[in-house]
């Protein structure tokens, strides 16, 4: 508890366990609960309960929109509560968010830093739009990078494996 302290770090909290399940810590009691290892301590960042899932397959990047955790207060609730699997509570096919242009070449921006970051080519990632209110303008925050994700959403995600898949061996060969 004095780590968070001395860095800031302030409740409500999310606890993710390796099955993507989330629960959110609402106060100090609430990290005693914490019974299974590893798992990943984030502060949560107020947002719409809209997230962006970008999808990166080589040079293909896709920016999808699905359900995220509904707003929260650190006053909200007492003690622990499980959202599940945020995966699981999105429909099925996420809608291809309308993107400005700007706002997507930003995306397409921090995916190509990220697949560079990570030296990965084939990953998804989940970003937020923080709430700014007054204080100051929103800000994008990268919440979870899946190395291992599905595709389900990626329109026409065979041909464009395949293309990626070719790209890579050619590469290779050189």
């Amino acid at each position: 508890m004095k780590w968070l302290v001395d860095h800031g770090i302030q409740f409500p909290l999310l606890c993710k366990y390796d099955n993507h399940e989330v629960f959110v810590i609402f106060n100090a009691e609430g990290l005693t609960t914490i019974d299974r290892f590893p798992a990943i301590i984030q502060e949560y960042v107020p947002h719409s309960d809209a997230m962006l899932k970008i999808y990166v397959l080589g040079d293909d990047i896709c920016v999808t929109v699905k359900k995220s955790l509904p707003r929260l207060n650190a006053s909200d609730n007492k003690s622990n509560w499980h959202f599940g699997r945020i995966s699981q509570s999105a429909p099925e096919k996420h809608s291809t968010l309308p993107l400005s242009d700007q706002l997507n070449q930003q995306m397409v921006k921090l995916a190509r830093s990220l697949r560079q970051i990570f030296g990965l080519s084939l990953f998804d990632f989940d970003v937020i739009v923080s709430d700014a209110g007054d204080s100051g303008p929103k800000r994008f925050v990268v919440v979870d990078v899946n190395p291992f994700p599905g595709f389900a959403s990626m329109n026409h995600f065979n041909s464009r494996l395949l293309r990626h898949l070719a790209a890579t061996v050619r590469n290779i060969k050189k």
